[in-house]
């Protein structure tokens, strides 16, 4: 029994999970805010997705416009990437990517067992796909297969009680 005001220090085994989340997590998050200037639209948008910032009347757009970036999940976003966001090698690539990163940032346990497995399903096509493709896509499947891993770290952590 932890005496008051003590602190229990997390055991060595979710210390090895956070670290790998805290990996997978800066892997992931190369979406950038970028401006877009289209013929129908002229703001904020992120650079992996669809999210397009939609500023109220708040006297502090800018954090507002921060808040709602940070928080958005790619894979709620579907559609055409904004310009000037790095080009993936296929819409393959893009679609997995975005739902690992979805499932990485998943900060509600009800949803996060679901979004594990929408990963892992759009990863293992992608992983079938690359095997049956001639080329050189090592640096791919290497990523693939850390995904998968740290997909598991996080599936044994949400059911967790």
């Amino acid at each position: 029994m932890l005496q008051p005001g003590a602190v229990r220090r997390p055991s060595k085994k979710v210390i090895r999970i956070q670290t790998a989340m805290d990996r997978a997590t800066r892997a992931v998050m190369s979406r950038k805010l970028v401006w877009i200037e289209q013929q129908r639209f002229r703001g904020f948008g992120c650079s992996e997705c669809a999210w397009v910032f939609n500023p109220t009347s708040a006297p502090n757009f800018e954090l507002q416009r921060d808040k709602e970036f940070s928080l958005h999940v790619c894979a709620d976003h579907p559609g055409a990437k904004a310009p000037g966001a790095r080009t993936l090698n296929n819409s393959e690539h893009q679609d997995w990517g975005k739902l690992y990163r979805a499932s990485v940032l998943e900060s509600d346990r009800s949803k996060l067992l679901q979004r594990i497995e929408q990963a892992e399903v759009a990863i293992l096509e992608r992983s079938r796909s690359l095997s049956k493709s001639p080329g050189n896509d090592r640096k791919e499947k290497e990523v693939i297969t850390r995904a998968l891993h740290i997909l598991s770290l996080l599936r044994k952590a949400g059911q967790e009680p």
